[in-house]
């Protein structure tokens, strides 16, 4: 009851603060989820963008300035970021300023991005780099699926169901559904469906 109450404070209070962020010029499209431990430049919002249906993950950072010089030169770098849209920007990526990333790119969890990264890219590393096309990594993982086992989201997080997190099938595998359901007709196809098995 009590962590309820404090997650629901948290979440009041990161969309109040989004709302400053929008008021002081930052743009953000629409079907955009921004997580509440995401962190933009507020001093800077005007200098931000972020397209229709991007994703935001936990702990990403986006700076529109840089201030390091500012000590010995009296000067603060600025640069527009640009996040297009269908973006997935995962868990602790730091965006540094002038950067334009996507359209339909993802920014691997970590990733300190000082580029740009091109349309329809998968990027990682510190500082980000293509790693592959987004086509070609999105195909990888359904042949790599084919073989693994598929967990629905329903039966991972039910409170019914402590489900066997941690265990060794989970060291590859794959979660379906949640509150995007994508429609995944080769669940029932080409890969295993393996749900988990609830104890009454």
């Amino acid at each position: 009851m009590i962590r309820a109450i404090i997650t629901k404070v948290r979440e009041l209070r990161f969309r109040r603060s989004v709302s400053n962020l929008v008021a002081r010029g930052m743009k953000i499209g629409r079907g955009v989820h921004i997580m509440p431990g995401a962190r933009f430049d507020d001093a800077y919002a005007s200098l931000i963008s972020i397209g229709d249906n991007c994703t935001i993950a936990d702990g990403v950072k986006i700076l529109a300035h840089d201030a390091s010089i500012y000590r010995d030169l009296g000067l603060a770098r600025l640069g527009r970021v640009e996040i297009k849209s269908n973006s997935f920007i995962a868990v602790n990526v730091n965006i540094l300023p002038g950067v334009t990333i996507g359209p339909n790119s993802i920014v691997g969890a970590g990733s300190v991005v000082t580029r740009d990264i091109p349309p329809d890219s998968v990027a990682f590393g510190n500082p980000a780099k293509v790693v592959a096309a987004k086509k070609d990594y999105l195909e990888k993982h359904l042949k790599r699926g084919a073989d693994s086992p598929i967990f629905r989201y329903e039966d991972v997080f039910s409170k019914a169901s402590p489900g066997p997190l941690g265990t060794e099938m989970f060291k590859n595998a794959y979660l379906a559904g949640g509150e995007k359901r994508t429609n995944l007709e080769w669940l029932d196809v080409k890969r295993k469906k393996c749900p988990i098995k609830r104890e009454h």
